[in-house]
């Protein structure tokens, strides 16, 4: 396999501080100061369901957590999407970015072992001049279906690449590239949450498309 193309040119940053600017730190329960700015979470209860196992047929108690998200900066409240008459919307769809992406780092994203991924997202707060202040992405997330190699080095390698791409992410997102109109509510311009992205694709041959 060849990994020519990863070079050291795609760590342009290091690791340690592209996570210092784009990595929420906890500060207090249910706080966390990201870029400066002090978020207060919300953590939505977790929801137990039963789940019959079709082996035994006996239920099986399951946890379901939801992600926790933002619901204040610095203590002035972030606006949902049920508050606002108009959401926070990009100038073309969010997902349009990160197809772009995909295709531009094609070199990046071939290197990667056959299978399915997703690039997810979420969470993005967008202020009053259409800035975005907060979002969360926890990396590129593959299929529970893809093929595991048992080769250390190979393994070390692929997650060499995967952190290349998620600071390839982080930057497409701090970047500035990505332009919000704000929130509108009674015809003034609010901070608010906004939808986010959620991008697959497949890898077959070490050719990466996205699966649209």
């Amino acid at each position: 396999m060849s990994l020519t193309v990863f070079s050291t040119c795609l760590f342009s940053y290091s690791m340690a501080n592209a996570q210092s600017k784009t990595k929420p730190v906890p500060v207090q329960k249910n706080m966390v100061q990201h870029n400066g700015n002090v978020f207060e979470l919300w953590s939505p209860p977790a929801d137990t369901i039963y789940i019959e196992n079709i082996e035994t047929g006996e239920q099986e108690k399951k946890i379901s957590m939801i992600d926790s998200f933002p619901i204040k900066m610095n203590d002035i409240a972030i606006a949902g999407h049920k508050d606002v008459q108009e959401l926070p919307l990009p100038e073309r769809s969010i997902n349009e970015y990160f197809i772009d992406f995909v295709n531009e780092n094609k070199d990046l994203f071939n290197q990667l072992h056959d299978g399915s991924y997703i690039l997810y997202a979420r969470h993005f707060v967008i202020n009053e001049a259409g800035a975005i202040m907060y979002y969360k992405f926890e990396g590129i997330q593959e299929s529970r279906n893809n093929i595991k190699t048992n080769s250390p080095e190979i393994s070390k390698q692929m997650e060499q690449i995967k952190l290349a791409i998620n600071n390839q992410v982080n930057a497409l997102i701090t970047s500035g590239k990505i332009v919000f109109a704000p929130a509108n509510k009674n015809g003034k311009k609010i901070m608010a949450m906004a939808n986010g992205a959620r991008i697959y694709i497949k890898v077959k041959d070490h050719l990466a498309n996205v699966d649209i």
